[in-house]
């Protein structure tokens, strides 16, 4: 799986594709394959139903839709200056790192975000 989610680089579109294609994928083998729907909503909702099943919270890799951890950095934590970014303007993205915009600009904003 890791594999197919490297083919797809950093179109978030192909990685959408690829996680959906596991979750149909993992509800088939588990049997599920007269009502994959089901399958794969009970898949995707499975952390909210059973919180406190370890193995299932530890699989999170291929549940999307229901992953939240609380962020481990807390406000006015210190981020290195060399810390690699995307800055995003309109359509076009390129890399730099915090340094070199915090370096550019009076006021910078930081979004973070992840798709997989």
């Amino acid at each position: 799986m890791q594999a197919r989610y490297q083919a797809c680089g950093d179109d978030a579109a192909r990685k959408e594709a690829v996680t959906a294609s596991v979750q149909r994928q993992v509800v088939r083998e588990a049997g599920f394959e007269s009502c994959e729907r089901d399958g794969v909503e009970l898949l995707q909702s499975c952390t909210a139903l059973f919180p406190d099943d370890v193995e299932l919270v530890e699989a999170a890799f291929y549940l999307k839709h229901n992953i939240h951890v609380p962020c481990p950095m807390v406000v006015g934590s210190k981020v290195p200056a060399s810390l690699a970014l995307h800055e995003i303007r309109s359509l076009s993205d390129r890399k730099c790192s915090l340094g070199e915009l915090i370096s550019r600009a009076p006021l910078t904003v930081l979004c973070a975000g992840s798709i997989t």
